[in-house]
Order: C-alpha cells, then sequence, then structure tokens
C-alpha cells in the first residue's frame, strides 16, 4: 500500500509548529517533501514520523549530555 500523503498544514498541526516552519524544514533538506503542483508540497507520514522520532532522539540524546554535565559539576 502506498504511503499517505499529508499536506503542509497537517504537518504543522501534528509537530505543533507553524506552517512556516515546516516550509523552512522543507527547504532546509531536513524535512523531504514532494511537489504535487507548482505551488504546492506534500509530506508522507513515514518521512513526518521518521522525523519525529530523530528530533526526539536528538532531544533524549541532548538531555542526557545535558544531566553528564551537571553531575560532573557537583563531582567537583
Amino acid at each position: 500500500m502506498p504511503d499517505k500523503l499529508i499536506t503542509v498544514k497537517e504537518a504543522a498541526s501534528r509537530l505543533s509548529v507553524s506552517v512556516r516552519t515546516v516550509y523552512r524544514l522543507m527547504d532546509s533538506g531536513a524535512l523531504p517533501s514532494i511537489k504535487v503542483g507548482p505551488k504546492s508540497r506534500r509530506i508522507s507520514e513515514v518521512a513526518l514520523d521518521n522525523f519525529i522520532l530523530q528530533a526526539s532522539q536528538e532531544t533524549a540524546r541532548g538531555a542526557t549530555q545535558e544531566k553528564i554535565l551537571f553531575q560532573e559539576q557537583d563531582e567537583n
């Protein structure tokens, strides 16, 4: 079954960001998109889910690094 494509507005809603932010993510290459007309883009649900997963992993990694830094400071 083909991957479902969602609108930029739907992606913005799922990410809790503005439509402009989604366009910036697409323009930077961070969020893959597909042109479906001269002015329209769509995002695959799989690509959006992968973006969310990657962002959450990076956030978790950053939190772990901050925790390590705090622990090192407490030891000194």
